[in-house]
C-alpha cells in the first residue's frame, strides 16, 4: 500500500541553518580512531624507535623513518579523501512505521583533480540506536555517486535527521578518520498499516453496494432517454421504443458503498506511563481500517476527539489524514466533541479513557497480537 502512495520526494542539502551553527561551533569536525591494524603498527613503530634510540643502529632509524613517513601519508590522504565532499539526503514523501522504505544519500565531490576514496556514511536517525552505512569505494573529482540504504521506522511520529558522518580507511587502514556533516531534515513515519478483516457489528453491517439518486454504471433503473451514438443496443428499452417511434435507452443508477463513520479516540488516563506508545494501537488500527475500506472504494469519514475529516475515497486524498494520525498526541480529560454522535464506531486502545454517555456498543478496543491487528467490541 506504502507504493500507491509515494508521490515524490524531498531532498535536504549539507547546509546547516544559521541558527544551529552556534550550538555546533565547538563540535570537532574530524574525529580520529585507530584500527586493530593500526594499532598493532604504532607499537611496532614505538619499539623500533625506542631500539634505535638505545642502539644508535642507522638502519634501526631507517626503519623508523619509513614507519612514520606511513603514518604521515596515511593523515594527509585521509584528510584528501574526506574534503570538499557535499552531501544530499533523499527521502520518500510518505513513510509508514514497520514497512521497509529507501532513503537515498548522493555525494558529490568538489575536488578539481583529486578522488576520494574508499567513503563510508553512516546516517543519523533521532530514536534509533545505530545509524545507517553506505559505502563508496571511489569518487572521482567533480563527479557525484548515489546509493541508498534500507530503513524500518519502529513507530508511527516524527524523526529528526541531523547529521551525517563521511569516514574513511584509505589508504592503509592503520586508522578511520572521520568528518561529521550536518545534513538537517526530518521524515515522518506514518502509522503502522496492518492487513485486516473488516469488522462486522451494527456500525459496519452494511458492506454491499447500495444504490444512489445519480446517474451510473450500475443495474437499477434510472430513467429512459433518446439514444445517443454509443450507446448499446442491450440498452434499448423496446416498449418505449414501439410507441414513440423513436429509439429508448436505459439510464441506471450509479452504485456507490455506504459511508463508514470513524472516530479515533486519543484520551488516556492521566499519569500513565507511555502514554503515546499505548496509543499506538488504536491508531495503528484506524489506519489501517481506513485503507482497507478506501481500497474496496467504499467512502470513510474519519474523525479524532480534535479533528474532523470530510469523507475520502481514495488513496491519494488520504495525505492530511494520514499525517494528523501520525502526529495525534494523548490527551487528558477532553471535553466530549460535538460531532462524536455522528460517528457510530469509535476506535479505542485498549488503555484509553473511554468518552462519557455513549453507548459502549459503539466502541471497539484495538490491540495487535503476534497473528496481526485485532478489533475486539467492548463488553456492554
Amino acid at each position: 500500500m506504502a507504493e500507491n502512495l509515494l508521490t515524490a520526494s524531498a531532498q535536504t542539502k549539507a547546509d546547516p541553518p544559521k541558527a544551529k551553527k552556534k550550538n555546533r561551533k565547538w563540535r570537532v569536525p574530524v574525529r580520529l580512531k585507530f584500527t586493530r591494524e593500526g594499532k598493532y603498527f604504532f607499537w611496532m613503530t614505538i619499539g623500533v624507535g625506542l631500539a634505535a634510540i638505545n642502539t644508535g643502529n642507522n638502519l634501526l632509524y631507517l626503519l623508523l623513518g619509513m614507519m612514520l613517513s606511513l603514518i604521515v601519508i596515511s593523515g594527509i590522504l585521509c584528510n584528501i579523501s574526506l574534503s570538499k565532499l557535499a552531501v544530499e539526503r533523499t527521502i520518500p514523501s510518505e513513510i509508514f512505521a514497520g514497512t521497509p522504505c529507501l532513503v537515498s544519500l548522493s555525494v558529490r565531490n568538489k575536488k578539481r583533480f583529486f578522488p576520494s576514496f574508499s567513503i563510508e556514511i553512516e546516517d543519523r536517525i533521532e530514536y534509533l540506536p545505530k545509524g545507517k552505512k553506505c559505502y563508496f569505494l571511489k569518487i572521482s573529482p567533480g563527479s557525484s555517486q548515489q546509493t541508498a540504504y534500507r530503513l524500518t521506522l519502529p513507530r508511527r511520529g516524527r524523526y529528526e535527521l541531523d547529521e551525517v558522518r563521511v569516514s574513511t580507511r584509505f589508504p592503509f587502514a592503520l586508522f578511520t578518520k572521520t568528518r561529521i556533516l550536518s545534513v538537517p531534515g526530518e521524515m515522518i513515519a506514518y502509522p503502522r498499516i496492518t492487513p485486516i478483516a473488516l469488522p462486522a457489528g451494527d456500525a459496519l453491517k452494511q458492506t454491499g453496494w447500495d444504490a444512489s439518486m445519480q446517474r451510473g454504471q450500475g443495474i437499477d433503473f434510472f430513467a429512459l432517454r433518446d439514444m445517443q451514438p454509443g450507446d448499446e443496443l442491450r440498452w434499448v428499452h423496446w416498449p418505449s421504443t414501439a410507441r414513440l417511434g423513436t429509439f429508448q435507452v436505459r439510464e441506471f443508477t450509479d452504485d456507490q458503498r455506504p459511508q463508514v463513520d470513524m472516530m479515533v479516540w486519543q484520551e488516556m488516563p492521566e499519569g500513565i506511563d507511555h502514554a503515546e506508545e499505548r496509543l499506538d494501537p488504536a491508531v495503528d488500527m484506524a489506519a489501517s481500517l481506513l485503507l482497507a475500506f478506501v481500497q474496496r472504494e467504499q467512502p470513510v469519514r474519519l474523525a479524532t476527539a480534535t479533528h474532523q475529516f470530510p469523507p475520502v475515497d481514495h488513496p491519494s486524498r488520504l495525505a492530511d489524514i494520514l499525517l494528523h494520525l501520525a502526529l495525534l498526541s494523548p490527551q487528558e480529560a477532553l471535553a466530549k466533541p460535538s460531532w462524536l454522535d455522528d460517528f457510530p464506531l469509535v476506535v479505542l486502545s485498549e488503555d484509553s479513557s473511554p468518552p462519557a454517555g455513549v453507548d459502549p456498543a459503539r466502541f471497539v478496543v484495538a490491540y495487535f497480537s503476534e497473528e496481526g491487528a485485532v478489533l475486539e467490541p467492548t463488553p456492554s
